[in-house]
């Protein structure tokens, strides 16, 4: 997911999650985080009727944690979505709750709605089939925003992560990314998550 050489980075501060944002506008359906204890971030989209989360490792996990799950929201916020016998579990609101692997103890998640004026937020791109991601989170008081994301193949089981091109050039209209694979270099342009 994230820059190794990036000063981007910013000690990936991701205490929240997901943008949707239009032009960087507050938007509540859309939040950011992180998974407590772990190098992970998350991200959130709902258009009221369907919700996205998107778990994205950081450098020690991202084969092994990055994963979306979709499915319907609830009124409430509050839903339990499952992918390849992990979980997701939201608590009313959508920001906090639960990440539950297969084997193990659930993993705690707190995040916000994506704020006003920044590009927070997740972002997206489909290559070889499979959605890369990437979540956009910028703490109050930083001089700029942190990216983590990774790509995956064809067969959706593998994953490499993904840094942004140009650090200082990111915006709510998408990201310039690039990944590495087998040696070889991909260039794509993420952009805002939408439920399609």
């Amino acid at each position: 997911m994230i820059p190794r050489t990036l000063p981007l980075a910013l000690g990936f501060l991701f205490s929240s999650f997901l943008a949707g944002c239009t032009g960087g506008a507050f938007v509540d359906d859309v939040a950011v985080g992180s998974v407590l204890g772990t190098d992970a971030v998350i991200g959130r989209v709902s258009d009221g009727q369907q919700v996205t989360f998107y778990v994205c490792g950081g450098p020690t996990t991202y084969g092994t944690m990055t994963r979306w799950f979709s499915g319907v929201d609830d009124v409430s916020g509050a839903v339990s979505l499952e992918k390849d016998g992990w979980y997701v579990e939201s608590d009313p609101g959508g920001h906090s709750g639960r990440l539950i692997p297969p084997e193990g103890p659930a993993l705690a998640f707190e995040g916000h709605a994506a704020r006003f004026g920044t590009p927070e937020g997740l972002y997206s791109a489909v290559d070889e089939g499979c959605r890369t991601g990437a979540v956009v989170v910028q703490p109050p008081g930083a001089k700029g925003p942190a990216v983590q994301g990774a790509w995956c193949g064809s067969d959706s089981a593998r994953f490499e992560q993904v840094i942004p091109i140009l650090p200082g050039d990111v915006s709510s209209r998408g990201i310039a990314v690039r990944v590495n694979v087998d040696g070889i270099r991909k260039d794509l342009f993420v952009v805002p998550f939408s439920i399609e």
